[in-house]
């Protein structure tokens, strides 16, 4: 009874490909979906448009038993997909088309023209991706798919963990933290450090208390409350601790790290010890020497 299409909007870090995949296992092992899976992906090199498109109507092609060209332009791939998404769906279990991370797409876009409205019977689409705007909705995502109405697409919502949430995240994970401080202060304090339960700070954050726990032995709350929240207050206490790494050398390691971090920021692709002497402002005095120092301390 729900819409045929459905939107995962959320921003980055928020475990929508994690919800996605461990989703589809699930329905695989229980045969209740023929799935067709199409990640888009700078990082693994699956974002561009001939990329897509082609592994897309592969997939189609095998579960239509349709063949389709071995080669082709994008717009002939292009219109294969769309040719084939129209087509009547015969299959025992329903079709679910699943399009991860849709806002990686480089120099393509998928539009209001391009899903059939409504689909075959049968066939339903999930397309997940981040937030176009500031706000946690998916308004924007709607409007370029022509997906406005809710009787169109329906909006599955993936918000911050919960308090509760966070414990039963720690269980999971084996509970790592179990005894370096009681287990009602860890968890208040992952939710407040973690910016109110942002998925990826909260793992950030589970790995940092617990290489501070090595140190201490055990966490107090006096270490807990002196730490500041949300990204700036992760690398602000990284920084600090590296500085003691350092000892002796951190006024000229400091200079160094952070010269190197910023341009390996800017970066577009790897760069060459020399690059990087090259690119240095001379107003930092960067030898060889304080590089090659610097990368040594980033390595781990």
């Amino acid at each position: 009874d729900q819409p045929p299409n459905a939107l995962l909007i959320a921003p980055a870090g928020r475990g929508k490909s994690a919800l996605v995949v461990r989703w589809l296992a699930s329905l695989l092992q229980r045969r209740l979906a023929q799935v067709i899976f199409v990640p888009v992906s700078a990082r693994f090199d699956v974002a561009s448009g001939l990329e897509f498109f082609s592994t897309l109507s592969a997939l189609l092609s095998v579960a239509h038993a349709q063949p389709v060209s071995p080669k082709g332009s994008l717009e002939e791939r292009r219109a294969e997909c769309k040719f084939l998404l129209t087509r009547p769906w015969s299959g025992e279990r329903p079709l679910l088309i699943v399009l991860d991370g849709l806002d990686e797409a480089a120099g393509w876009e998928l539009n209001r023209y391009f899903f059939p409205e409504p689909p075959p019977a049968g066939v339903r689409f999930l397309l997940s991706a981040r937030s176009k705007a500031a706000e946690e909705n998916d308004d924007d995502w709607r409007a370029v798919l022509g997906w406005e109405s809710e009787a169109s697409a329906c909006s599955i919502p993936l918000s911050r963990l919960s308090p509760p949430g966070i414990a039963d995240v720690l269980a999971r994970m084996g509970d790592p933290l179990d005894g370096l401080a009681p287990k009602e202060e860890l968890v208040a304090a992952l939710f407040r450090l973690s910016d109110q339960g942002d998925p990826l700070l909260v793992e950030l954050y589970v790995k940092r208390l617990k290489e501070k726990g090595k140190e201490a032995g055990r966490l107090s709350a006096r270490d807990l409350e002196g730490m500041e929240p949300g990204l700036r207050g992760y690398f602000s206490d990284w920084w600090k601790d590296q500085r003691k790494i350092w000892g002796d050398k951190s006024p000229v390691l400091d200079r160094g790290v952070r010269t190197l971090l910023n341009l390996l920021a800017m970066a577009l692709g790897p760069l060459s010890l020399q690059d990087l002497c090259e690119l240095a402002p001379e107003a930092e005095q960067m030898d060889r020497w304080v590089m090659e120092e610097s990368l040594k301390t980033l390595q781990r």
